[in-house]
């Protein structure tokens, strides 16, 4: 399948854009001007994210993450060799989390120590997303499966519980994103008794997006995605490409 079918291909840093090419990763500018092209990874990219202003983190089908150094294009480290295929890897505050099709979470609680991390696998089935926090006295994980559930852990250093099962999509879940930190309450009415850090969104192949309570395992509000156009080509594509994101 093509790179563009992952939900975490791409990551901007706010003076870069990296983004999956088959087994190479693209480097542009803000004006989409090639930069640099970084090519170690021995099968299909799947999943990048800047973990500091001159590092990125990738990863492929290979079962491999590694870490770049931007300025230069040079390997820094690789963090996993398995026959697993890598489909995301998220950087926050400090700690880098990878997730794979059998549903294998890493995490590093300094990504520049190869060796200090665990491993957990709430599920056995493909994670395809997954995205940590912001708060300040804890930080959960939420982790997006094919099988349409969305599972929150508890992270503490590298030690990490199971403490809800979101449960309400009926398809693959395409991406979750929970709500930043100081983000203004656009949904006070609805949203009203709980804090702001606390919401997580989700999108799915059911094609809805859906609101969460993320540390109390509650839907908050469903929405559906918007009325297909009107062209016959415009319906056939929306037919066959039921994807979004939400960030």
């Amino acid at each position: 399948a093509p790179n563009w079918y992952q939900s975490h291909v791409m990551d901007c840093n706010g003076t870069l854009i990296a983004y999956g090419a088959r087994n190479m990763i693209q480097i542009l500018s803000l004006e989409l001007v090639p930069v640099r092209m970084l090519a170690s990874h021995p099968k299909r990219v799947t999943t990048v994210c800047f973990a500091e202003e001159n590092v990125l983190v990738s990863g492929c089908d290979g079962g491999v993450v590694m870490t770049w150094c931007v300025d230069s294009g040079a390997v820094l480290s690789t963090l996993v060799k398995s026959p697993i295929p890598v489909v995301t890897v998220v950087f926050k505050r400090g700690q880098l989390f990878s997730g794979d099709e059998k549903g294998i979470v890493c995490v590093w609680e300094d990504f520049r120590k190869v060796k200090t991390f665990s491993r957990v696998q709430p599920f056995s089935e493909k994670i395809i997303t997954m995205d940590c926090s912001d708060h300040d006295d804890g930080r959960l994980l939420a982790l997006g499966y094919r099988m349409g559930t969305i599972a929150i852990m508890s992270v503490n250093g590298t030690e990490m519980t199971l403490m809800h099962t979101l449960k309400g999509h009926d398809m693959d879940i395409f991406r979750v994103s929970w709500c930043r930190k100081n983000f203004p309450n656009i949904y006070p009415s609805i949203t009203s008794d709980l804090s702001i850090e606390n919401l997580v969104v989700s999108t799915s192949r059911d094609k809805s997006i859906k609101l969460w309570d993320g540390s109390n395992n509650r839907l908050v509000r469903s929405f559906l995605y918007p009325p297909k156009l009107s062209s016959a080509r415009e319906n056939n594509l929306n037919q066959e490409q039921p994807w979004s994101t939400v960030v």
